[in-house]
């Protein structure tokens, strides 16, 4: 749901807050019953910056280590992770085994928030009846 393997060009503005020490946070536009905390520490982003790095890294090495069975859920107009950039990848590297599924909340969704892909409420009953019924043919 939503992988942070390819993150948006501005999702990089909030190393700017680096400076400030691994304690501070940037506040949270995550809907509150998502949320954990009302702000992301700095470490939580580098932490997540490291993880792609990292990712990239094996990626380029090896890709066909990767390149297995994996059914990804994201949003086109997703806050953080960038739909073109993973679909990119998938075809760069030939992640043959890798199904890129966009999906649309419904306007009858409970939250705005595009990046919160993980349940009814998020998505609402359609688009979440369509997303577990691909995730269970996938399973089989």
């Amino acid at each position: 749901f939503s992988p942070a393997l390819r993150v948006h060009d501005r999702s990089h503005w909030v190393r700017m807050f680096s400076f400030l020490g691994q304690g501070f946070g940037v506040p949270s536009f995550a809907p509150k019953a998502y949320a954990a905390h009302w702000r992301t520490p700095n470490a939580a982003y580098q932490a997540l910056f490291d993880l792609i790095d990292t990712f990239n890294q094996n990626l380029v090495q090896n890709s066909q280590a990767i390149n297995i069975p994996t059914l990804v859920f994201i949003d086109p107009a997703d806050e953080l992770v960038s739909a073109e950039y993973l679909t990119e990848m998938v075809g760069v590297f030939d992640l043959s085994h890798w199904q890129i599924n966009e999906v649309h909340k419904d306007k009858n969704a409970g939250t705005w928030f595009h990046h919160v892909t993980i349940d009814e409420h998020a998505m609402g009953k359609q688009t979440w009846q369509q997303m577990t019924q691909k995730i269970t043919a996938f399973l089989r």
